[in-house]
């Protein structure tokens, strides 16, 4: 069993990028996906719902 604990820093990377979909990349494939800082509806992060649009883009996860 593999469990993943990932800090995504509001979605952003090391080199200051604004990405969610690399943030799903790295989690995926995972048993378990335990995330932090993700947010909803805040400015420095477009205003996007973050636990939405990660629903999306890792589907098999609750």
């Amino acid at each position: 069993m593999k469990l993943v604990s990932y800090n995504i820093q509001y979605g952003f990377g090391s080199d200051g990028r604004y990405d969610l979909a690399r943030s799903a990349e790295v989690v995926a494939g995972a048993d378990i996906i335990a995330l932090q800082e993700v947010e909803r509806h805040w400015l420095r992060s477009n205003e996007d719902d973050q636990p939405e649009i990660l629903s999306r883009l890792l589907p098999e996860y609750h």
